[in-house]
């Protein structure tokens, strides 16, 4: 049993892109291939077929641990997404982004290896027409890896010596000092239609080499470190034999982000 909390989130296409050229007469037209919005009784139905899977009842809960109903999560499915759901162990949330042409799910361990396998948690989505990618990362080092709020480093108690701090960029009132994350090997950003991020394994569907703009398979193999399989067609999965899970791996971090988003990204 693993010793420490994981958590894997999974990114769905909410852009249109060229499926094809079709030529009429003396004009070219690009056939446009829209994605829909993410299915998300599908979506619950498929969790639910996990958590069966893995031997865990679907008693959920409320973020406060008030027991809810399947019929009454179903109820607010259409409208609200998933919301925040506990299950044994588990946090389950899914939802729309539209500002960022992205549809997302997410799966928290609250109790370590809850989860089983990742495989058997991303497999009912690989083959989904906008699918981009999946991550799983480690819960602790994500978390301070990506935590901008001082705040949560004085409740913390947790040293802010040798941190890059910067303006939040608002105007005053609104503006505050933050912490700067920007070159954190472990950050993970908002793009249009995917995130950046890392972690290990790394599913890569061709919506993401799409929304960045150039495959970079190869770059990826130009990595010894790595494991490269492919799971279903036009999905890669990249795996390593260690956790990031603090900055003694910040060169291997950047190295593998580069490979996969490019350079200056």
């Amino acid at each position: 049993m693993k010793s420490r909390l994981e958590e894997l989130r999974i990114v769905f296409s909410l852009d249109v892109y060229e499926r094809a050229k079709q030529v009429l007469g003396d004009r070219t037209f690009g056939v446009l291939s829209p994605t829909e919005p993410l299915d998300i009784l599908g979506v619950f139905h498929a969790i639910k077929d996990v958590l069966a899977q893995i031997g865990i009842r679907p008693n959920f809960q409320t973020y406060e641990g008030t027991p809810v109903s399947e019929k009454r999560v179903k109820a607010r499915l259409p409208r609200y997404g998933i919301p925040y759901l506990r299950v044994d162990g588990l946090a389950l949330q899914a939802g729309n982004i539209p500002g960022w042409k992205q549809s997302f799910l997410m799966v928290d361990e609250k109790s370590p290896g809850t989860a089983s396998s990742w495989d058997q948690w991303v497999a009912p989505f690989l083959g989904c027409p906008n699918f981009v990618q999946a991550w799983v990362a480690d819960t602790e080092y994500n978390y301070w890896q990506n935590a901008e709020d001082t705040m949560l480093y004085t409740s913390a108690g947790r040293d802010m010596s040798g941190l890059k701090l910067k303006s939040n960029g608002q105007h005053y009132p609104s503006e505050r000092v933050i912490v700067d994350t920007s070159e954190n090997p472990g950050r993970w950003e908002f793009r249009q239609g995917y995130i950046e991020a890392i972690g290990s394994p790394i599913w890569i569907g061709e919506n993401l080499w799409r929304a960045i703009g150039e495959n970079r398979e190869n770059e990826l193999r130009a990595l010894d470190w790595l494991h490269l399989t492919e799971p279903q067609k036009g999905v890669l999965r990249v795996e390593y034999d260690f956790q990031f899970i603090d900055e003694a791996t910040a060169a291997k971090q950047n190295a593998l982000r580069e490979a996969i988003y490019g350079p200056g990204k």
